[in-house]
């Protein structure tokens, strides 16, 4: 599909749902800036690529049925007798207030109250996207861009420029020579319209892009814009160890930084209870608590396979870990006469045992 033709189904959608141009933007990942000029049709934002990817994404997840029911269709068998057909509709995702996700928040609004730099440190997993997330959902009034790195925007100077600037409603040529353009105009656009930029999978980035992102906010924290680096002890590592000329400018910069902690015994068992999983032997529970390794997303993958199948029921040390096998691989420990024991030297020592 064309840019129009993809803006006009997108419409099409907000239009039938009621949604303002912020909650349009927070279900296509779109800053709520950007999510107007798209809805009122600013040329350079509705035909740059990045954001035409994301709101084919919108689109083929309102399709799935993420943001809309719609009545199931019928499947016709070879007999010719109709049966109805389950319609796979996503289960409505809960949110937990743990003491990482709020943790993540609290530094989130500290860089923004001092328009600082904030670095927040966790393994992949442990919960910084989700805290994110959650900050996002709760000061869609707070004008921000959520970038996420991939193989295409962490190395390349000027792939990340135009995205960053595609995200920031900034259309210009993306070729070898059009680097400084965009960096000035990215610049320019941040001094009239101050805004929270969080860069996620921060760890992957080069030195360049690293270095990029701070002069920006040089340039532009006096007018209040915040930055936030997300990413795994890598990151850390790197602006610990860095040279004089490589990353210490960044690292002299940044004002907070935070290392997540991973959730708590108490805080998977009020988990494991508001999905209905209350009746869960202390041995399983000492084994599936260690087998996840404090990371928040297998927590709640994990979760919802058994609430799929054991809701209600009594849950023992062979069905965690036949479950937690299925999710995290044969690596996962078990339980033998009182002592845990691990797949791998890696779940011992994670256990403690050995």
């Amino acid at each position: 599909m064309k840019a129009e033709e993809i803006r006009k189904k997108a419409l099409e959608i907000v239009e039938r749902e009621g949604w303002t141009g912020a909650a349009f933007g927070v279900r296509a990942n779109l800053a709520e800036s950007t999510a107007q000029l798209y809805i009122q049709g600013n040329e350079a934002v509705v035909s740059g690529p990045r954001n035409q990817e994301k709101v084919r994404v919108f689109l083929a997840a309102y399709a799935r049925g993420e943001f809309a029911r719609s009545e199931p269709a019928n499947l016709v068998a070879i007999d010719g007798r109709q049966r109805p057909q389950r319609r796979i509709t996503p289960r409505e995702r809960r949110h937990y207030a743990t003491r990482t996700l709020e943790n993540v928040g609290v530094v989130i609004n500290t860089a923004v109250e001092n328009a600082s730099i904030a670095l927040i440190v966790a393994p992949a997993g442990r919960g910084k996207t989700e805290g994110v997330a959650a900050w996002r959902r709760a000061n869609r009034d707070v004008e921000h861009v959520y970038f996420e790195f991939d193989y295409c925007t962490e190395r390349a100077k000027v792939n990340f420029l135009a995205a960053l600037g595609e995200d920031l409603g900034i259309a210009e040529p993306s070729n070898q020579y059009a680097a400084p353009k965009i960096f000035r105009a990215i610049c320019n656009r941040l001094l009239e319209e101050p805004a929270v930029l969080i860069f996620d999978q921060a760890e992957f980035c080069s030195t360049d892009i690293l270095q990029l992102i701070r002069q920006i906010w040089d340039r532009t924290r006096h007018a209040g814009v915040a930055v936030i680096l997300l990413g795994t002890q890598t990151l850390l590592d790197r602006l610990h160890n860095s040279r004089a000329g490589d990353l210490e400018t960044l690292t002299s910069r940044i004002g907070l930084v935070a290392v997540l902690e991973p959730f708590t015994r108490e805080e998977m068992a009020f988990i494991l209870k508001d999905r209905g999983i209350a009746n869960v032997s202390d041995e399983a529970f000492d084994l599936w608590f260690t087998a996840l390794r404090g990371s928040f997303r297998w927590l709640v993958e994990s979760v919802d396979l058994m609430a799929s199948r054991y809701k209600g029921k009594a849950v023992k040390e062979n069905t965690v870990s036949g479950v937690l096998r299925h999710l995290i691989g044969p690596a996962v420990p078990v339980m033998r006469a009182g002592r845990l024991r691990g797949g791998s030297e890696d779940a011992d020592a994670a256990a403690g045992v050995g």
